[in-house]
């Protein structure tokens, strides 16, 4: 998880469900994967979980394991 709180600058303001999710996309991606998601990553500080959503949706990862990127993604546009 350390990957997620180090690479998102208000990591702790987001509700419980995102801070999950961050911290498992994190331990699935490593840390320079997880840091390599940019555009993610600026959404999710904006509080713009939709937009991380697409972004999610967009990326090569959501391809690969797209079971794993159905459920985040539905995970970031309830929040």
């Amino acid at each position: 998880c350390a990957a997620a709180y180090n690479g998102i600058s208000n990591f702790s303001s987001h509700p419980k469900p995102i801070s999950i999710l961050l911290c498992s996309l994190a331990m699935n991606l490593g840390a320079t994967g997880f840091h390599r998601f940019y555009r993610f990553r600026a959404a999710i500080e904006r509080f713009d979980y939709q937009g991380a959503a697409r972004e999610l949706d967009d990326s090569n990862w959501s391809k690969q394991l797209p079971n794993r990127a159905k459920s985040y993604i539905a995970t970031l546009n309830q929040s």
